[in-house]
């Protein structure tokens, strides 16, 4: 199938929170239209509302889950339109029999998913050899490998997040495709480049971030060490005690309000948590020069250091690259530029998943 042709895609999904298991299906709704995206179980938290759920197998109860501020077409996060149609597993099944959907794509391996996929078990494994591919987006902050789901669901291209870098961006292993896939930037946060270059920046560099690992207070303290006293920062965690914005005591600060300080900055610095892939690496990127540390998984469309970003290996070359935007400004904001257009080009929601679709389609 060529994508053009505007596939009808089945999205199992599971009610938590998934950042990953969003940045697909939401970039699949602007990709494709949301008419061409159902998701299964119906999530309600990607149309707008607020979920609520009971996981008992977890022994999970009151489970709550919002909207994402940047889901959808806009900043409102009122996601995309839900539909009245095709809701129940009946309606799903007699779908998959009668040749309807194009793709099966299982959001993650948690428990919400695996329940949908036992329900249409029979339909799908039908439609899968009636040549159907099916795609398991596996979004979990490691490096390890679940052939078991892939194997249990038959399952044809196998999208990694923390893809280790032994691997190649792509590989058949037994007739699956395996395939390296990231995280990626909410649409919602690519600017108007022109306008973006012609604008005077209020900060030199930012970092803001959560203390999910040891290693980011290593380098917001390298940061306060090392960045000149002319500077005007952006530096503070959402956890501990290192909170400066531009010198003063700053409290956590609401997603689009993050955006904006990101978009007006020359630098922005971005630091693994548990897992290597960030989503603060791809927010950092699409909106200013990306400062990071060298990503240790495999990456479609890599960046290129001293090109459109800067990468650093243990702190002791944070200190160089602050020095060397110090010197060299007129350059850096060249260097965000470039970077901004290679992350739009490559590297938002939307742009992961045609490129899914051209891996699945037109391979």
């Amino acid at each position: 199938m060529n994508v053009n042709t505007q596939p009808n895609i089945l999205f199992l999904t599971h009610p938590e929170g998934d950042y990953g298991e969003a940045f697909l299906f939401g970039g699949l709704c602007t990709a494709l239209g949301h008419n061409h995206v159902f998701d299964y179980p119906l999530k309600v938290s990607y149309h707008g509302e607020t979920a609520h759920y009971d996981i008992p197998e977890q022994n999970l109860y009151n489970g709550c889950t919002a909207p994402y501020p940047w889901f959808g077409n806009g900043w409102e996060g009122k996601g995309f339109p839900a539909r009245t149609t095709l809701t129940t597993a009946q309606e799903i099944r007699e779908a998959l029999e009668n040749g309807f959907f194009d793709l099966v794509v299982m959001g993650s391996a948690r428990l919400g998913v695996l329940r949908a996929f036992m329900e249409l078990k029979d339909s799908l494994f039908e439609a899968l050899n009636s040549g159907i591919p099916i795609a398991f987006h596996d979004g979990e902050d490691h490096d390890q490998l679940q052939w078991g789901t892939v194997s249990n669901c038959q399952v044809s291209h196998y999208l990694k997040r923390e893809l280790s870098p032994v691997n190649p961006v792509r590989e058949e292993i037994n007739g699956v495709s395996l395939i390296s896939f990231p995280f990626s930037a909410p649409d919602v946060m690519v600017p108007d480049v022109r306008k973006w270059k012609a604008t005077p920046k209020e900060f030199d560099m930012v970092f803001l971030a959560g203390l999910s690992h040891p290693i980011r207070a290593d380098v917001m303290r390298k940061l306060f060490d090392t960045a000149p006293a002319h500077f005007n920062n952006a530096f503070g965690m959402s956890e501990g005690s290192l909170h400066l914005l531009k010198g003063e005591q700053h409290p956590l600060k609401g997603f689009q309000e993050y955006a904006g300080i990101l978009s007006r900055s020359r630098v922005n610095v971005s630091c693994r948590g548990w897992g290597y892939d960030t989503c603060r690496f791809w927010e950092s990127a699409v909106s200013s020069l990306l400062m990071a540390d060298t990503p240790q998984i495999q990456m479609p469309f890599p960046y290129t250091p001293m090109k459109n970003c800067l990468y650093y290996n243990g702190l002791e070359e944070i200190e160089s690259l602050v020095r060397f935007v110090d010197k060299n400004l007129k350059k850096v904001e060249d260097m965000g530029e470039a970077c901004i257009r290679h992350t739009s080009t490559h590297h938002t929601n939307s742009t992961r998943a045609l490129w899914l679709l051209e891996q699945v389609f037109n391979r």
